[in-house]
């Protein structure tokens, strides 16, 4: 996948459709109608933007570290058990 088509790609991303309509819906009320989407709007697109970055750099530095099929395999099923546990408090609150 290129650059641009990593970056159109984030457009269809359900995550991000969802956190923005669900701060949209959440807190449009609050305050005069067009000043406070136009700051939902903004907040979005700078926590998008430094997401992105972030996401970017941790991908770059991890390149040289999964350099075998191992070294993935070991990673992924990390990162498989940090997700589970961060699912926890979810199962214990119900």
């Amino acid at each position: 996948m290129t650059f641009w088509g990593a970056a159109m790609f984030q457009w269809i991303n359900a995550k991000g459709w969802v956190m923005v309509i669900g701060t949209i819906t959440a807190y449009a009320a609050i305050a005069a109608f067009p000043w406070n989407i136009a700051i939902q709007v903004g907040f979005s697109l700078i926590l998008g933007t430094v997401s992105c970055i972030v996401w970017a750099l941790f991908g770059t530095a991890l390149r040289p570290i999964l350099t075998s099929p191992r070294a993935i395999r070991v990673f992924n099923v990390a990162m498989a058990i940090l997700l589970l546990a961060s699912l926890y408090p979810v199962f214990m609150d119900a």
